[in-house]
């Protein structure tokens, strides 16, 4: 496969993979802060990595994704160099609240790039591609991590502030310059939509819904405009009817004397479930993650056993998660989601259930086999849904889930007694809130009906005209009948 990718991707995804190497922080992030420092050096990391997933979606509106990527990953190398020399209880907590706010700022841009680099069809091997690659390469910063411990936690904290800085410098190097996603408005010369879809007036809102190709190529010059019609070909979909904008796409944007500024963004409704979905599925993820080593070992396994099931399923997953997404491709992203979290929850419980120590090994194995087949499934997903020019902001705040669900997690296995029970019902709630109604009114996509209920029957029992204003449609015998609303603003304008 990756002689098909561009240069740019190749360039993105060793990036990454270079960043992960050294990724060290946060699994000892606890040691390096101390016994009595632990819990409060995770919850300022936590809450600043929060942030940072926000931040990077804001800084993606004005800077290009290459500027953001560079610019976050030097950013957490200098602050991790800061964590590694602080010595005060003090300096340590300023130091992890730099850190988490740097620390996330360039994922929203890699994601943001490999959206742009790549064709809608080929999303999911490239998302997949770079999920797999990591998880490789973090099995192999286990092995450095292995040998640099014995020197302290603090030079793994150096080492991971340097492949910071050097995954920065090859970003820079490598990575092709690009536009920021949300270019400044440039006044249109003519006016390309029929000035009767405007309301006359000082102030004039419109709602502007994107382009249904999810490549993000115009349909037409007429996409470059302020206000697309949305029943133009700007659009690329057909005018939904009045009442019914579409809550799960629609972007408000309000125009003042030709000025354009958008309102307070709230996500859509569509990106709320899917952020939910994820906030269960990292929890359930990181629930086996973390305490997988722990269970081993709680369950008599040696101590050489954790490090290399960890390994073993790290070399598994590249090859069944090209397996995986070969045979599922024609499946449906959401689809291929509530098959595989189905199949985690039950390896899970089937994990808490058995006792035995090869069980487990093989258990764990299995799952990291599953695992490997939804690598890239949930950014392939936001990626297709989201407008193209909310896209960031999507993939911040969908992204926020993982900072949900990192300092929830141990607060859930310490109420439920049980890490793998834990992960098992939070896999099993993912296909639960996937399946939540997705609008309530609106077009739904590729069809021209309306959701949320019908319109009550006309006299005549005839369903009432969509069509709006003054507008007339000739009947069956040719002659001119107006709607209802334009009969009856023609009784109101009339003298009496």
């Amino acid at each position: 496969m990756t002689e098909r990718l561009r240069r740019d991707v190749k360039a993105l995804v060793g990036v990454r993979v270079l960043n992960q190497l050294g990724a060290y922080v946060l699994p000892f992030l606890a040691v390096l802060a101390g016994h009595d420092l632990a819990a409060w050096a995770l919850g300022v990391f936590g809450a600043a990595a929060l942030v940072s997933r926000w931040l990077g979606g804001l800084l993606l509106d004005h800077l290009a994704p290459r500027s953001v990527i560079v610019l976050g990953l030097t950013a957490t190398g200098a602050t991790m160099l800061l964590l590694a020399g602080a010595r005060d209880p003090g300096w340590v907590l300023a130091a992890v609240a730099l850190v988490g706010l740097a620390f996330e700022i360039y994922e929203p841009a890699t994601q943001e790039s490999l959206a742009r680099l790549t064709d809608r069809h080929a999303q999911t091997d490239v998302y997949g591609f770079l999920g797999t690659s990591l998880v490789a390469s973090g099995a192999v910063g286990g092995l450095l991590a292995a040998l640099l411990l014995p020197l302290g936690a603090r030079w793994l904290i150096v080492a991971d502030g340097l492949t910071c800085l050097l995954a920065a410098g090859v970003a820079l190097a490598l990575l092709t310059p690009d536009q920021p996603t949300r270019s400044p408005p440039r006044p249109p010369t003519t006016n390309p939509l029929p000035s009767a879809s405007r309301i006359p007036g000082p102030e004039t809102l419109a709602v502007e819904t994107p382009s249904s190709n999810a490549s993000g190529l115009a349909a037409s010059d007429a996409s470059k405009a302020p206000f697309p019609n949305p029943g133009s070909p700007a659009s690329g979909r057909e005018a939904p009817a009045r009442g019914h904008a579409d809550p799960e796409t629609t972007t408000t944007r309000v125009r003042f004397f030709g000025r354009r500024g958008v309102t307070g963004w709230r996500p859509p409704g569509a990106l709320v479930r899917l952020t939910a979905a994820g906030t269960a599925f990292a929890c359930g993820y990181l629930a086996v993650l973390m305490f997988v080593p722990f269970v081993l070992l709680q369950r008599g396994a040696p101590a050489w056993l954790p490090g290399l099931t960890l390994t073993g399923a790290a070399l598994v997953a590249p090859l069944t998660g090209r397996l995986g997404r070969h045979a599922l491709r024609g499946l449906g992203h959401e689809r291929v989601l509530v098959i595989g979290t189905v199949a985690l929850g039950v390896l899970t419980l089937a994990m808490a259930v058995g006792r035995s120590v090869p069980l487990m090994a093989a258990g764990y194995l299995a799952w990291a086999a599953v695992d490997s087949v939804l690598q890239g499934r949930w950014p392939a997903l936001i990626a297709e849904t989201a407008p193209e020019a909310d896209r960031p902001r999507w993939f911040a705040f969908h992204g926020s889930s993982w900072g949900i669900a990192q300092p929830a997690v141990p607060g859930l296995v310490a109420l439920t007694g049980g890490a793998m029970v834990t992960a098992g019902a939070a896999c099993l709630l993912v296909p639960l809130l996937l399946a939540l109604p997705r609008r309530r009114h609106g077009r739904r996509p590729g069809t021209g009906r309306i959701s949320g209920g019908r319109s009550p029957p006309a006299r005549g029992g005839r369903a009432p005209s969509r069509r709006r204003g003054g507008s007339s449609r000739r009947t069956r015998t040719g002659s001119p009948r107006r709607s209802w609303a334009g009969r009856r603003r023609g009784r109101a304008a009339s003298p009496p």
